[in-house]
């Protein structure tokens, strides 16, 4: 039996203190430990809905110093998504249409927003600005992998 996880505008952060004693959120290691969460099986099949998705490009203005290299050092690329909450390296499929019929494109958790954005949103890079803007934003489900 596949068992799913459903979370719906739930938050998956749990605070910790660094060792310089700043306080930080971190991602759940297992998100069925939470109140909030709804687990029926397996970790793997984890979706999110009803989650933010915004488009950014390599620009200044949108970006934290040099706007060509993400939080965790690497050159952006194609297939970056960055999220405030989960882990870098966190693979995860964003979904478009139905369940069903739906296309799927595949991410890699490797950048982080401006510290105002929640665990509920989430920033696709995109080479150019024309095609960020294009997306804007849309309200879509994630399957974390």
């Amino acid at each position: 039996m596949i068992k799913k996880i459903i979370l719906s505008s739930a938050i998956l952060m749990i605070w910790g203190s660094s060792a310089a004693g700043s306080s930080q959120p971190l991602a759940a290691e297992d998100p069925c430990l939470l109140p909030s969460v709804i687990c029926e099986g397996e970790p793997q099949n984890i979706i999110l809905k009803n989650q933010e998705i915004y488009g950014y490009s390599s620009r200044v203005s949108e970006t934290d110093g040099d706007p060509f290299t993400t939080s965790n050092g690497s050159r952006v690329s194609e297939g970056i998504i960055a999220n405030n909450c989960y882990r870098f390296g966190q693979r995860l499929r964003v979904g478009y249409g139905s369940d069903k019929k739906g296309y799927y494109t595949e991410f890699e958790v490797i950048d982080r927003m401006n510290k105002r954005y929640g665990c509920n949103d989430w920033d696709i890079w995109f080479e150019d600005i024309g095609k960020a803007r294009r997306w804007g934003v849309q309200i879509l489900s994630i399957e974390l992998l």
